[in-house]
């Protein structure tokens, strides 16, 4: 059994999960749904998550559209990890290392038999 005591400081939520966690449940939300179905919370999350990196990587300026592309290069990362765990996508490298994604066999069934 859990009690509190009167002098119990609030429960920070970097005490409970890390940023990579949080990051990773956001867009697992984002990523589940339709772009006007997507809590404004999460897009605030992922914001504050774009630009605590940016100033980790110590950049001088960024701007909107530095946020944008960052956003949408999570969600395509997270989009297609989450469909390659599906085994819908296939994995690959080219000969400089570049991943390249490709439909599997199993996701080229599903597109046929959704059509």
């Amino acid at each position: 059994m859990y009690e509190f005591c009167d002098n119990t400081e609030p429960i920070e939520l970097s005490m409970l999960v890390n940023d990579e966690q949080l990051i990773d449940f956001v867009l697992d939300h984002i990523a589940e749904r339709n772009s006007d179905e997507v809590h404004p919370t999460a897009e605030h999350i992922m914001m504050w998550y774009i630009i605590k990196q940016f100033q980790l990587e110590k950049r001088e300026s960024f701007d909107e559209s530095d946020v944008q592309q960052k956003y949408s290069e999570l969600l395509a990362d997270k989009v297609l990890f989450n469909l390659t765990q599906k085994g819908l996508v296939d994995v690959d490298f080219d000969e400089k290392g570049e991943i390249i994604y490709k439909l599997s066999n199993t996701g080229k069934e599903k597109v046929k038999n959704e059509n």
